[in-house]
């Protein structure tokens, strides 16, 4: 099949573009509108020392109203346009006292690039009732669900195991997509069951922590230009802050200059992601037929077909977490599984990894990458980026060779999978 030539959908979508970012600015002043009610009762500021402690669990609160003023809780970027992890901590906000610390442990071993980032948030809230994790425009926080933070038996008993409300969405649909990282052919983190008596160390959560942070992170700066903050009043609140910047957002210039087409995925994505009704037509696709769609685009992932927010962010993500541990995202498409559980019964249809690597979606990662971390050259990096590179078979893998120590951070439990990591299957994030 002939890929569509990118500059001509370019100048076809120019119009819808602008019309969805006339939309978008109007009517989605936060990005996470359709999570269910949160429970936020039993949190507290984590630092006992924070100048926020009276005022921050207010202003953390989801489905209000009202948003602080930037008076009463400002962008971590009002105080330093580098903010330490002191200054980070100040705005942390937990249901329990090992997320903050264990918060604060897994910040020190995070590329000190990615600090500069918070100066877009106002808090950091954990807490054991989170599922997925998110950031809104609401209040311009980060809310991280501790599944990504707990290293004993003991702290992990005290988060909530409640699936995903999104887990359902994609079972009408007649195929399913598949994501996960790769170092070296191998994953390059495991996944950790809630309710064994299993045990992780640092070194097992960093990378599936680190693709959270910079996912949420790219909104927050999305929203919130890091260049932005200083120019912003004190008597704002969070969300007329942000309305004041809209013709600032990363992802509507995006969307100006290298928009995405497939009106397939888009209205795919509104199953999977949003749980609304698949048409007719939409249930008898194939797993190759939506392959092939994708393949004809510029998206990282097809999460990025549910907003011009998710695309952005998807972008970022899957370009640092290249950049920063040399972890390729690999995406497939596969056939509906006779056993759910079995990661044998999950065909790939189409599928890649290094889709970076890509023609038409290397300069998208590229500008957005640039715009979200300007201090940082990304020249060099995208021209040694590879080519995507087909995969097929099943989503089960056994590796030739056990990832070196110096390009990942730790070996994972077991090379060969015979069972299916549920999570694979959906996003750990909005």
């Amino acid at each position: 099949m002939h890929r569509i030539h990118f500059k001509t959908k370019v100048i076809t979508l120019l119009c819808f573009a602008l019309f969805l970012q006339a939309c978008t600015d109007e009517e989605a002043t936060t990005i996470s509108s359709a999570l269910p009610p949160l429970d936020l009762s039993q949190t507290y500021a984590y630092k006992e020392s924070s100048p926020f402690k009276t005022s921050i669990v207010n202003c953390i609160q989801t489905n209000t109203v009202d948003s602080c003023d930037l008076k009463t809780l400002p962008f971590i970027g009002s105080e330093s346009n580098s903010p330490d992890i002191n200054t980070i901590m100040e705005r942390v906000v937990v249901s329990h006292d090992w997320m903050g610390q264990r918060f604060e442990e897994i910040l020190s071993q995070l590329p000190g690039e990615m600090l500069p980032l918070f100066q877009a948030v106002t808090a950091i809230i954990i807490d054991s009732n989170i599922r997925p994790s998110f950031y809104t425009t609401e209040t311009g926080a980060i809310y991280i669900d501790p599944r990504y933070l707990w290293l004993s038996v003991a702290e992990k008993q005290t988060i909530s195991t409640a699936e995903d409300y999104r887990s359902s969405f994609s079972d009408p649909l007649n195929f399913k997509v598949l994501n996960r990282y790769l170092i070296n052919d191998a994953r390059a983190y495991q996944n950790f069951s809630l309710t064994d008596t299993s045990t992780r160390d640092l070194n097992d959560i960093e990378l599936a922590f680190a693709r959270l942070m910079l996912h949420e992170l790219a909104h927050a700066n999305d929203f919130i230009p890091a260049d932005s903050v200083i120019n912003l009043s004190p008597e704002q609140n969070v969300i007329d802050a942000v309305r004041s910047l809209s013709n600032e957002r990363i992802s509507n210039h995006l969307y100006q200059l290298l928009p995405l087409a497939s009106e397939t995925l888009f209205s795919l994505a509104g199953v999977m992601y949003k749980g609304y009704t698949p048409t007719p037509l939409e249930l008898e696709l194939s797993a190759l037929e939506v392959g092939n769609a994708f393949d004809e685009d510029g998206a990282s992932d097809d999460y990025g077909y549910t907003s011009i927010y998710e695309d952005t962010a998807m972008l970022f993500e899957a370009t640092m977490m290249k950049y920063f541990y040399n972890a390729d995202y690999e995406i497939a498409f596969t056939s509906i599984p006779q056993n759910p559980n079995d990661c044998q019964d999950y065909f790939i249809a189409w599928g890649v990894t290094s889709r970076l690597g890509d023609a038409y979606v290397k300069p998208r990662a590229q500008w957005v990458s640039t715009e979200l971390l300007p201090n940082l050259s990304f020249s060099v990096f995208f021209q040694n980026i590879e080519p995507p590179m087909s995969t097929q078979g099943d989503w089960c893998i056994t590796p030739a060779t056990t990832p070196s120590t110096s390009t990942t951070l730790s070996t994972p439990k077991s090379q060969t999978e015979k069972n299916m990591p549920l999570i694979d299957l959906i996003k750990p994030y909005l």
